[in-house]
């Protein structure tokens, strides 16, 4: 690609519910508050991939994606068990 500019992909509609706060924060800079929402998430999961950060205290996101990788690998299923 020889431009900057975003891809656009099909996204599908989802609904969620914010802390007034938090949507509050998100609409303070004016319309297309929902086109902001996915860089905050995306930066979040980007964090969580690459282990700068953990979900909660429980959530250990490398031991899970190494696992996932191996199983990718192996041609599993996410389980574990064999892919038909």
């Amino acid at each position: 690609m020889d431009s900057w500019e975003r891809l656009e992909k099909p996204k599908p509609r989802w609904t969620i519910r914010l802390d007034a706060d938090m949507l509050k924060w998100f609409r303070k800079p004016g319309p297309n508050d929902s086109r902001r929402i996915n860089p905050v998430l995306r930066t979040y999961w980007m964090a969580l991939m690459a282990g700068c950060i953990q979900a909660h205290d429980k959530d250990n996101t490398i031991v899970r994606l190494s696992l996932a990788a191996r199983y990718l690998a192996e041609g599993k299923n996410m389980d574990g068990t064999e892919k038909e």
